[in-house]
């Protein structure tokens, strides 16, 4: 028997009255989870307010300033210190507060902090060139390898390679004086270039002068580099499937390999 069209009706009306008892619920529960985690964060947000920074959005807070291409971040990182000279301020990447500290002082009591050990979750993307060493392991594996490795940076050790900190510095100084009356320069590619030589005599015992000369291992390195700071810029450079399918993913991997290889054959030769 055919329902009526009083009963087809009262059949839809309960199923509309339904759905918004559905929807009312889940609404309620998604804005009671909104409300708890703010009020759990009351604390945070207070002392942030206390500390100067540029103006938010909602949900995204300072995130569009770190938009773009590094060059185009770095300039608004600059910005952000230009108009909020202070020795320390603050940004909001989204739901992240993340300060900016320029005062020695309070920085020494960061870097002396046991509760400032974890690294930022950006430092992952280092981890494909140096690894999980000192520089980028999680604070488990940090502890562990510190104490391994703290006996090779005893003062003496350190103080063997005072000559060939002091010659990969002359040669640096005569690559400044030459550059001298220069508008801009690279100043990044002349200090990494100076570090690739202190680095690979002084661990490795191997002369590679690439202040000198444009070598292989200088050119990979940059090339390194670059991509890691350009997956930490580019939020659609983080996700790892993305950047798989780019050619960046495959200029990466060969010169991460070019790099393992040359490390590989020094170490045994």
């Amino acid at each position: 028997m055919n329902p009526t069209p009083s009963e087809r009706n009262s059949e839809l009306s309960s199923n509309s009255t339904m759905t918004h008892i559905l929807v009312g619920t889940i609404s309620l529960m998604v804005l009671f989870l909104i409300g708890r985690f703010h009020w759990n964060r009351r604390k945070l947000y207070r002392a942030a307010a206390k500390i100067k920074g540029p103006p938010t959005l909602p949900i995204i807070g300072n995130a569009l300033l770190f938009m773009g291409d590094t060059t185009t971040i770095f300039q608004n990182i600059l910005g952000i210190l230009n108009d909020y000279p202070y020795d320390l301020s603050r940004i909001w990447l989204g739901t992240k507060l993340m300060f900016i500290v320029t005062e020695p002082e309070y920085l020494e009591i960061i870097l002396n902090s046991p509760h400032c050990l974890e690294k930022e979750p950006l430092y992952r993307y280092a981890r494909a060139f140096v690894g999980e060493g000192l520089f980028s392991a999680p604070v488990a594996k940090w502890k562990k390898n510190r104490k391994l490795i703290s006996p090779a940076f005893n003062q003496k050790i350190l103080d063997s390679f005072m000559g060939i900190f002091n010659e990969q510095t002359k040669i640096f100084l005569k690559i400044l004086e030459r550059k001298a009356g220069m508008k801009t320069m690279d100043i990044y590619h002349l200090v990494s270039t100076m570090t690739v030589d202190s680095l690979c005599e002084s661990a490795m015992g191997v002369k590679v002068e690439c202040q000198i000369h444009s070598t292989g291992i200088n050119n990979w390195m940059d090339t390194v580099m670059m991509i890691t700071f350009m997956r930490m810029a580019d939020l659609w450079y983080r996700y790892d499937f993305i950047f798989n399918m780019t050619k960046w993913s495959k200029i990466l991997k060969d010169s991460l390999a070019r790099l393992h290889q040359f490390t590989q054959n020094e170490s045994s030769s």
